[in-house]
């Protein structure tokens, strides 16, 4: 079986290869890649690999999947390798990949668990400390200020901040958030106060003076013997926009809070990658 399956990989290479190798027939870029990622896969299949062997394989087949910009399957295929043998170097830049891939997809909480994992299997070491950039990144998604804070000053101290960045949570006040549920539920008390609370006075006045004439509307057909026009037309246009601008108000809390967030968080973000360049830079000199 093992050497059917080397067989038909090697056929497929020399397919590809053949297409490759003749730049008209060549379609896209993807094309070398797909390539690259079958000669990697076939090397995994066939070769007795020991385990720092296949997990450094397996890093440099989902590179290649991130750099296509797909990131699930890059995870996919780090999952394949050993966690838990193997050289502690090799496991850890898998932790770090994983927990890399998962921020990019905005899956903060995976992000966490695999960070949590690297600084638990590497407790002591030079390895538990390496991705303190990427744990206050986290932090910061998840909104979780006094732990993003204490490794804040921590990331302060080992990259030498200037006086103003170190402070930084000293001297930006933590952004003041919505709540959505709030909104919404404010909003079935009086029409239009759920945006106001959201931030949006002005869309606040006109979704409560929407739904002030349409109440009036439905009112003045009751008085003047239109009951027909005055329960769908007026009421029934008055419910809608109740329920709909109530919904509505969630989602511009939402907004706003996605707004202070990012103002809180892009500047901050800004100093740490910057700091980790720059260091990456001298590193290489």
């Amino acid at each position: 079986m093992k050497q059917l399956t080397r067989r038909f990989f090697l056929v497929c290479i020399c397919l590809s290869g053949l297409f490759l190798g003749n730049k008209a027939l060549a379609s896209s870029e993807s094309d070398s890649v797909d390539f690259h990622l079958l000669s990697l896969e076939y090397r995994l299949y066939t070769e007795e690999l020991s385990v720092d062997e296949r997990n450094t394989l397996l890093m440099q087949k989902a590179t290649l999947f991130h750099q296509s910009n797909r990131l699930s399957e890059a995870i996919e295929t780090l999952l394949r390798g050993n966690l838990y043998g193997g050289n502690d170097s090799i496991r850890s830049a898998v932790y770090t990949r994983l927990a890399y891939y998962n921020y990019l997809l905005k899956d903060y909480k995976k992000t966490q668990s695999y960070l949590l994992e690297n600084a638990y299997y590497f407790e002591g070491t030079y390895l538990a400390n390496q991705n303190l950039y990427l744990e206050i990144l986290t932090h910061l998604q998840l909104q979780e200020w006094e732990e993003a804070k204490e490794k804040f000053n921590r990331f302060a101290a080992l990259y030498t901040l200037n006086y103003e960045d170190a402070r930084y949570f000293e001297t930006h006040p933590l952004p003041r958030l919505k709540d959505s549920e709030k909104a919404v539920s404010i909003s079935h008390y009086l029409p239009g106060i759920g945006q106001w609370y959201a931030g949006y006075p002005g869309k606040a006045l006109v979704s409560g003076g929407i739904q002030a004439a349409f109440v009036g509307f439905g009112l003045y057909n009751f008085y003047t013997g239109y009951f027909f026009s005055g329960a769908f037309t007026g009421i029934g246009l008055f419910y809608t926009f109740y329920t709909g601008g109530a919904r509505h108000a969630g989602y511009l809390a939402e907004q706003t809070n996605a707004k202070r967030l990012t103002e809180f968080n892009e500047p901050l973000s800004r100093i740490i990658v910057e700091s980790v360049q720059q260091k990456s830079i001298k590193k290489g000199k």
